[in-house]
């Protein structure tokens, strides 16, 4: 019966690991009058992501602004993340992002930062930006 009990233990353990939730990152565009829009990829230790449970947020101080997966773009192969990033000024806010690696279940920083303007779009599924994320920056 102990034998059972902590086979049952260890299976649990596993399966949180491997069934862990990702961060509840959510926004509701409802709430911003303006928005801009961001195409990209994340490197985590310079590995380009090709997960596609991985997740992109932005961030203007800690209230979410933007969330995106990636998903596979066919002509290149890679897994591109589009976002939508809201705001009620039409610019000046610093945009900061973390990224979630589904593989390790933790979420990172990144390094790159940007500065909210209106429409402005940044970055396409052929040429989309880099972001990267360093695994020794765990948030």
């Amino acid at each position: 019966m102990k034998r059972i009990a902590m086979y049952m233990v260890l299976l649990l353990s596993v399966a949180n690991l491997v069934f862990a939730d990702p961060p509840d990152w959510s926004v509701d565009p409802s709430s911003y009058e303006f928005n801009m829009t961001l195409s990209g990829v994340i490197l985590f230790n310079d590995v380009e992501s090709t997960d596609p449970n991985d997740m992109i947020g932005a961030f203007v101080q800690d209230e979410c602004r933007g969330v995106a997966q990636p998903t596979v773009f066919p002509p290149t192969g890679r897994y591109t993340f589009g976002m939508n990033i809201y705001s009620n000024q039409s610019s000046g806010e610093t945009i900061v992002f973390k990224a979630y690696d589904a593989s390790t279940d933790q979420v990172y920083d990144i390094q790159e930062t940007y500065n909210f303007e209106s429409n402005a779009d940044i970055g396409d599924d052929m040429n989309p930006e880099e972001f990267h994320a360093d695994r020794k920056s765990v948030v």
